[in-house]
């Protein structure tokens, strides 16, 4: 809690003028002090990270509260770069603040002005649209359609009141929140305006931000062109589309695109693509997979992340060969959803080696053409005691992914990392329990693996999947 801040002269790094911290140049604004209300930006700072005015929020007897009094920021002359963060390895989840941010004669980017809204934007106020038109005159307008786009073509915010949107050829990319529902004041209400009904994607469009389209409940139908590079996550999130296209050239379905989109019924994938990303389309429950029949007719694609088709629809799927990476729970399933899971195959056609452990997990069951040599299975406790039961042992319960073709299961469990003096169990199911001896009042974890088998010859030989582990602490 301050209003100055003063950086010793023998710093390294950073330096302090007028009471606000900037980088040792001066050219990077990197603290604002949390009782300033007003800050003019000096001329010449070139990069303003977002952390140096969003402090975090504390929780107190009153409530939540913003470390921040800044209600206006004067931005400099000429050109200025907003970054969200000075690291990598730095991460804040904030909500907006109220702060109003003025550029005149500033010269940012529409990705800059987009960062800007994210963290300084708040919708929840009446004529929102203010916030852009005046904050940032010269370098945003608001179009007849009711999107107000920045001179280079993003689309920041759409303030219209629902129904068809046509984008022309000078859109060059559609914002972060740009059309999520509650981007801009509404209740949630079918009658409300906001929700719109279709939209198209010009070829000019390059980049779709996080969440732009989320909880557009009444929009069914939308074509991604090839053109869109960029993606964000989440940016169809929980909205009510039926059919999805992508078209020719597409090399990637993003991450978390369509994610509990429970309405999703048709996927349309290009043969360019490469890559479909992690919890693509998790919970789309009315999505069939089966109509791909193992995507033989998508040669390029070799990847599949983690969770990227959880509880969609399933009954017998193939996986090709050319698939060599799936991530954990990719065809998860464990509920019914129209269809009984324990019914659903997996058929993988090629070497399984390098997919996750747990890949088909729930109950789906994966059968392996190939082999089974090299693939790991999901595993996780499902009983465990906290103390000794019997005799002084721990009762360890685990489930593990059943798989077909195989004859059964090798569990092991111990108190001790390296295995030693483990409690064992040969089993045709899917789950098993042992008790293990604690040997010590300083046991602190329990450890236990599972891999299945197959007998290859008369001789009772049995060929192994890896080993797949899993601990608990118990303290």
């Amino acid at each position: 809690s301050a209003k100055y801040l003063v950086v010793s002269e023998d710093d390294p790094l950073y330096s302090s003028i007028n009471g606000v911290i900037f980088s040792k140049d001066g050219k990077e604004l990197v603290r604002i002090p949390s009782e300033r209300t007003t800050y003019h930006v000096p001329d010449g700072v070139e990069k303003i990270y977002v952390s140096a005015f969003h402090y975090g929020w504390y929780m107190s007897d009153e409530g939540d509260q913003f470390c921040v009094r800044l209600k206006k920021l004067y931005l400099p002359h000429g050109k200025c770069e907003i970054v969200e963060r000075m690291s990598d390895d730095e991460r804040f989840n904030l909500d907006p603040q109220v702060l109003q941010v003025i550029a005149k004669n500033t010269d940012l980017s529409g990705r800059d002005i987009e960062l800007l809204a994210k963290y300084c934007f708040n919708p929840y106020v009446e004529n929102s649209a203010v916030w852009f038109t005046a904050g940032f005159k010269g370098l945003v307008k608001l179009l007849d359609n009711g999107c107000v786009v920045t001179n280079d073509g993003l689309i920041l915010r759409y303030f219209g009141g629902g129904g068809d949107v046509e984008l022309d050829t000078s859109i060059t990319g559609i914002g972060a929140h740009a059309f999520d529902y509650y981007g801009v004041p509404r209740e949630y209400d079918p009658k409300q305006p906001g929700q719109i009904t279709s939209i198209n994607i010009p070829e000019s469009v390059t980049y779709i931000g996080e969440n732009a389209f989320y909880d557009q409940y009444e929009l069914e139908s939308i074509t991604i062109p090839a053109s869109v590079t960029e993606f964000g996550d989440y940016a169809l999130a929980y909205s009510g589309i039926k059919k999805i296209e992508f078209e020719d050239g597409v090399k990637e379905v993003p991450a978390r695109v369509c994610c509990n989109c429970s309405l999703l019924e048709t996927v349309i994938l290009p043969e360019s693509l490469e890559k479909i990303g992690d919890a693509a389309f998790t919970y789309c429950t009315s999505f069939d997979i089966d109509v791909y029949s193992g995507f033989e007719m998508l040669p390029n694609l070799t990847e599949i992340g983690e969770m990227a088709f959880y509880n969609c629809k399933m009954k017998k799927f193939v996986i090709p060969e050319q698939i060599t990476k799936i991530g954990t729970a990719a065809f998860f399933l464990n509920g019914d959803f129209g269809r009984n899971p324990e019914d659903a195959e997996i058929i993988v056609m090629g070497d399984a080696s390098k997919y996750e452990a747990g890949f088909c997990s729930g109950k789906a069951i994966p059968t392996f053409t190939k082999g089974i040599e090299g693939v790991k299975l999901g595993i996780q406790v499902r009983i465990y005691s906290n103390g000794p039961e019997k005799d002084g042992k721990y009762l360890f319960g685990c489930s593990w992914q059943n798989i077909g073709g195989i004859d059964g299961y090798e569990y092991e469990a111990s108190a001790n990392e390296d295995f030693s003096g483990s409690a064992k169990l040969d089993t045709k199911e899917s789950s098993g329990k042992v008790y293990i001896a604690a040997g010590s009042d300083k046991v602190k974890t329990l450890y236990a693996k599972v891999r299945a088998y197959k007998v290859i010859d008369d001789k009772g030989t049995r060929e192994y999947t890896d080993w797949s582990y899993v601990s608990v602490d118990i303290d």
